[in-house]
Order: structure tokens, then sequence, then C-alpha cells
């Protein structure tokens, strides 16, 4: 199928592929943009706690820092920030298809404008616009189960550290 060919496509269903195609994008960015301000938002918020439980009544065996409760603090702040990150930068497998990426301009010495132009009058554009719009819809889908696991780890950390702070409290209360 050339240029040519696409354009004698429906237009209610190349309409309809470059809609999709605009929205699994959109969604991309939403999701980066997204877990970049909660992301922001879990820092801050940890900077509050901490204020919070230094203010809190302690007993000098509580303080002690053992290399348990290093560890066991650096996982309950940091895990729920990389988990963030993931949103932002996650890992995923290349589709191997018979395209040629024609979405994709390689950053290459060897392109010239004659050889993009030649590639591109080759195009198979249904194919091109049906592989990217699958591979932008994995993205999509492996940022929103990145972002979703992101939000778990942060409400545990925020359950464990407020179980720390009110223990503390109490235990301090009681004896």
């Amino acid at each position: 199928m050339t240029a040519q060919d696409l354009q004698n496509l429906e237009p209610e269903k190349a309409q309809g592929l470059f809609a999709a195609l605009k929205e699994a994008q959109d969604t991309v960015r939403s999701y980066d943009t997204k877990a970049q301000i909660v992301g922001v938002g879990y820092i801050f918020a940890f900077d509050i706690i901490q204020s919070f439980a230094r203010t809190a009544p302690a007993q000098e065996a509580v303080i002690q820092i053992g290399p348990f409760r290093f560890l066991v603090v650096w996982l309950l702040v940091f895990v729920p920030i990389i988990m963030f990150a993931r949103v932002l930068y996650p890992s995923r497998a290349s589709m191997s298809t018979s395209v040629r990426h024609a979405f994709y301009v390689p950053n290459s010495t060897e392109m010239t404008v004659d050889r993009f132009k030649s590639e591109l009058a080759d195009c198979n554009w249904l194919d091109e616009i049906s592989a990217e719009l699958i591979k932008v819809s994995r993205l999509r889908d492996l940022k929103r189960r990145n972002f979703i696991a992101a939000l778990w780890a942060s409400s545990v950390s925020y359950s464990l550290m407020f179980m720390y702070v009110m223990g503390r409290g109490l235990k301090t209360a009681a004896g």
C-alpha cells in the first residue's frame, strides 16, 4: 500500500486510525506528567511526614539507627520514587515487524533526504500506522501498570510511616 492507497482508504477508517494513534500518544504523555507530579508530591509529602516525626515524642531506644532500620527507611522512601521513574522511562521490548518504522527516523549519517523519500514511497502506510498504534498502545498500557504500581508502593510506604510515627507516640505516652 502506497501513500496513494492510504488516500484511497475510506476517510472514516483513516481518520479513525489517526485519532486512535493521537489518543494513545496523548495518554502516554499524560502518564509522564502524572508520574512527575505525583513523584514530586510524594517527595514533598515525605518531608512533611519526616518533620512531623521529628516533633513527635521519642524514646532513646527508638532513635538509634541500626542497619536493618536504615535499610527499611531507604526502601520505604526510595522504592516509590524509583517506581515513579519507571513510568517515565519504562523498559520495553521492541516490536519485530516487517514495517519500515516510518514514524521513527534514525539519527544516521547514512540517511539522506532522497533515501528517506524513497523509503517513504515504498512504505505500506496502513501497516506503518497500525504498527505505530500497537507500539504506542503497548507503551501506554505499560506506563499505566507502572503508574498504578507506584501509587500502591507509595500508599504502603505512607501507611507504614504513619504506623511508625503513631507507634512512637503511643509508646512514649504509655511509658
